[in-house]
Protein backbone atom coordinates (compact mmCIF):
# COMPACT_ATOMS: atom_id res chain seq x y z
CA UNK A 1 0.00 0.00 0.00
CA UNK A 2 1.64 3.11 -1.12
CA UNK A 3 2.29 5.87 1.90
CA UNK A 4 1.76 9.50 1.94
CA UNK A 5 4.37 11.26 2.41
CA UNK A 6 3.66 14.82 3.91
CA UNK A 7 6.36 17.76 4.17
CA UNK A 8 7.04 19.91 7.20
CA UNK A 9 6.51 23.24 4.68
CA UNK A 10 2.98 21.04 3.50
CA UNK A 11 1.98 20.49 7.03
CA UNK A 12 2.89 24.03 8.21
CA UNK A 13 1.05 25.85 5.76
CA UNK A 14 -1.90 23.64 6.59
CA UNK A 15 -1.39 24.56 9.53
CA UNK A 16 -1.01 28.08 8.86
CA UNK A 17 -4.14 28.24 6.84
CA UNK A 18 -6.08 26.73 9.52
CA UNK A 19 -5.01 29.23 11.92
CA UNK A 20 -5.39 32.26 10.00
CA UNK A 21 -9.19 31.65 8.65
CA UNK A 22 -9.98 31.14 12.95
CA UNK A 23 -8.30 34.30 13.07
CA UNK A 24 -10.06 36.57 10.74
CA UNK A 25 -13.12 36.81 13.24
CA UNK A 26 -10.42 38.37 15.97
CA UNK A 27 -8.61 41.38 15.00
CA UNK A 28 -6.59 40.76 18.55
CA UNK A 29 -5.56 37.74 16.97
CA UNK A 30 -4.65 38.51 14.00
CA UNK A 31 -2.15 40.76 14.69
CA UNK A 32 -0.59 38.28 16.47
CA UNK A 33 -0.53 36.08 13.67
CA UNK A 34 1.42 38.41 11.49
CA UNK A 35 3.84 38.71 14.03
CA UNK A 36 4.29 35.33 14.34
CA UNK A 37 4.41 34.83 10.80
CA UNK A 38 6.65 37.78 10.68
CA UNK A 39 9.15 35.42 12.86
CA UNK A 40 9.14 32.15 11.52
CA UNK A 41 8.74 32.93 8.30
CA UNK A 42 12.56 33.54 7.66
CA UNK A 43 13.47 30.19 9.68
CA UNK A 44 11.36 28.73 7.37
CA UNK A 45 12.82 29.16 4.45
CA UNK A 46 16.82 29.40 5.56
CA UNK A 47 16.31 25.75 7.15
CA UNK A 48 16.06 24.18 3.44
CA UNK A 49 19.19 24.26 1.66
CA UNK A 50 18.69 25.25 -1.97
CA UNK A 51 18.87 22.42 -4.92
CA UNK A 52 21.90 22.77 -6.62
CA UNK A 53 21.13 22.65 -10.65
CA UNK A 54 24.04 20.22 -11.06
CA UNK A 55 24.90 17.86 -14.33
CA UNK A 56 25.79 14.83 -13.86
CA UNK A 57 24.45 15.20 -10.05
CA UNK A 58 27.01 14.34 -7.86
CA UNK A 59 26.94 11.35 -4.92
CA UNK A 60 28.05 14.14 -2.38
CA UNK A 61 27.80 17.97 -1.69
CA UNK A 62 29.10 19.92 0.68
CA UNK A 63 28.67 23.77 0.74
CA UNK A 64 31.44 25.79 1.78
CA UNK A 65 32.41 29.15 2.37
CA UNK A 66 34.57 30.66 -0.52
CA UNK A 67 34.44 31.96 -3.35
CA UNK A 68 35.89 30.52 -7.03
CA UNK A 69 37.56 33.84 -8.86
CA UNK A 70 36.87 33.78 -12.34
CA UNK A 71 38.77 36.63 -14.53
CA UNK A 72 41.24 36.53 -17.41
CA UNK A 73 43.63 34.17 -15.92
CA UNK A 74 41.43 31.75 -15.05
CA UNK A 75 42.12 28.48 -16.97
CA UNK A 76 41.24 24.89 -18.50
CA UNK A 77 43.77 21.92 -17.16
CA UNK A 78 43.59 18.32 -18.70
CA UNK A 79 45.58 15.72 -17.11
CA UNK A 80 45.67 11.96 -18.10
CA UNK A 81 44.48 10.88 -21.66
CA UNK A 82 44.45 14.19 -23.77
CA UNK A 83 43.75 14.50 -27.62
CA UNK A 84 42.91 17.47 -29.99
CA UNK A 85 39.30 17.18 -29.50
CA UNK A 86 39.59 17.41 -26.11
CA UNK A 87 41.62 20.88 -26.18
CA UNK A 88 39.38 22.69 -28.34
CA UNK A 89 36.23 21.98 -26.15
CA UNK A 90 38.56 23.37 -22.99
CA UNK A 91 39.03 26.60 -25.67
CA UNK A 92 35.52 26.45 -26.71
CA UNK A 93 34.52 26.22 -22.87
CA UNK A 94 36.82 29.28 -22.15
CA UNK A 95 35.40 31.48 -24.84
CA UNK A 96 32.03 31.01 -23.46
CA UNK A 97 32.77 31.74 -20.49
CA UNK A 98 34.70 34.83 -21.16
CA UNK A 99 31.53 35.88 -23.26
CA UNK A 100 29.10 35.27 -20.37
CA UNK A 101 31.76 36.73 -17.62
CA UNK A 102 32.77 40.31 -19.43
CA UNK A 103 36.85 38.61 -18.57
Amino acid sequence: MPKLVLHSSYLISTLLGRIFRTMAQNVRLQCIGVILWALLHPAMTTAQQPALNLIPRPANVQSGAGSLKVDSTFSVGFTGYTEPRLERAGERFLRQLARQTWT
